[in-house]
């Protein structure tokens, strides 16, 4: 985009006289409440019980422009006001069953059974004064929780840990399937001793009594 000229002589802008540098018939904030959408007559009543959603459908605008607006006329809706239904958005009503079987039945068995989504059911929930079985069927323990492994803390273990940053390895058995009690390690696709595993340690700079001259 072009940068624009300077104006030869100074004039001012035609909404509100302001000096201008550049030559342009309205300065930047007076350029930009141009182009905004005014506000729609009825828009404080309006706002005053229903939500912005409701506001934007209604007047045609976006959530944003409706934002802005409130902001203008200093619109603020009291913390736990309750709106009116909007009727462009139905709510659906609760079946039958749902007051006689709702407390034999988890959110999500009834969610599948209505059709409807989880914020439906709290509110049918609140309305019929039942509550769903939240706990039937649930557990706390991780299905695929990973164990926790212990520091391993003999000498081929600080150098298997040694190595672990840049080579991945975990202790396995002699087929190479991992096993925290195992005598081997496991490098890829290589099965390693004990010994092994300290020598190429070892070669890589690790120091097995730098643990005795610390503590010296």
């Amino acid at each position: 985009m072009a940068k624009p000229t300077p104006c030869a002589t100074p004039h001012t802008c035609c909404d509100c006289a302001k000096p201008l540098r550049w030559a342009a018939m309205r300065c930047r904030p007076c350029r930009d409440a141009s182009r905004r959408c005014p506000i729609p007559e009825g828009f404080e009543a309006y706002m005053a019980d229903h939500s912005q959603d409701d506001a934007a459908v209604h007047f045609a605008l976006s959530i944003s422009t409706v934002q802005r607006m409130c902001k203008a006329i200093g619109f603020k809706r009291p913390i736990g006001a309750k709106t009116k239904s909007s009727p462009h958005r139905p709510q659906h009503p609760a079946p039958d069953w749902f007051r006689r079987e709702a407390s034999t039945m988890t959110r999500a068995e009834a969610c599948q059974r209505a059709g409807v989504s989880q914020s439906t059911i709290d509110r049918w929930m609140r309305e019929a004064g039942v509550r769903c079985n939240v706990l039937r069927g649930f557990s706390y323990r991780r299905q695929n929780a990973v164990p926790v492994r212990m520091a391993d803390m003999s000498l081929a273990g600080r150098a298997a840990d040694f190595l672990r940053p840049r080579w991945p390895n975990h202790r396995c058995d002699e087929d190479g399937q991992q096993n925290f009690n195992g005598r081997y390690w496991r490098f890829g696709t290589a099965i390693l001793t004990a010994d092994e595993v300290i020598e190429r340690a070892k070669r890589r700079g690790f120091d097995s009594d730098a643990w005795m001259r610390i503590a010296a």
